[in-house]
């Protein structure tokens, strides 16, 4: 969830409101990929379906089956799949690579102290290399890191370049996300909800994935969070 930073002399209970606060509020609760796994899962979901009575009893109404029209093209079945559709011109995954690589290497750069000179990924794929025991850069020479350190390989790759590929594969989970995801849902009911309820963890975090692809900046403030409780 975002925060935002408050004035130091802010009371915390002026934030604080009893469920009149929910009266008139209207959400929604994607089902296709995502609360049905959660339904897989007696518990907890179980303790969400009361919580969502809870929400509608305190005057909020909760429309089910609000589905994101993408789920398919974009939830992978059964869990989170960074590499879902498997083609690089659609994934995820191609996004990412090159993000990563790009955002890693202005990471190091803005450090005031870099004692060991690092600039990007290529410089920490050859650190792990020369201290394998450490950091377990070797496949099943560290428990932590059993596959070794092949992603930052496959990081190392892209060199950072924002190819036809990678822009195919942004347009592409941006518009399934967006306008064919989180959008979508929010104005199916004519005038847009307030929000879409997710059982954050229990559903594999396949409808956290939908908020990464949007952009969780913007999208992750009406994604609320059902989280059982202990």
């Amino acid at each position: 969830m975002l925060t935002r930073r408050l004035p130091q002399d802010t009371p915390y209970e002026s934030f604080v409101s009893d469920k009149s606060a929910l009266k008139g509020a209207r959400f929604a609760m994607p089902w296709k990929r995502v609360w049905e796994l959660a339904s897989e899962k007696e518990y907890p979901y179980n303790i969400f379906m009361k919580t969502i009575d809870r929400i509608r009893d305190a005057g909020a109404e909760v429309y089910e089956h609000v589905d994101f029209p993408s789920a398919e093209d974009i939830i992978s079945p059964g869990k989170w799949d960074w590499n879902y559709p498997d083609d690089p011109a659609k994934s995820e995954l191609t996004v990412v690579k090159v993000d990563f690589y790009n955002d890693l290497k202005d990471y190091l750069a803005s450090l005031a102290e870099n004692p060991l000179s690092l600039k990007g990924v290529e410089d920490i794929i050859e650190f792990n290399k020369r201290h394998p025991k450490e950091e377990g850069a070797w496949p099943d020479l560290h428990g932590a890191w059993p596959t070794g350190q092949d992603t930052f390989h496959h990081v190392a790759e892209t060199r950072g370049r924002k190819d036809d590929t990678y822009k195919s594969a942004l347009a592409y989970i941006r518009q399934k996300s967006r306008e064919e995801g989180i959008d979508a849902v929010i104005n199916a009911k004519g005038e847009p909800l307030d929000g879409i309820l997710i059982p954050i963890q229990v559903d594999s975090g396949v409808a956290n994935q939908v908020a990464a692809k949007a952009g969780a900046s913007a999208y992750q403030p009406i994604l609320h969070h059902l989280v059982p409780a202990g």
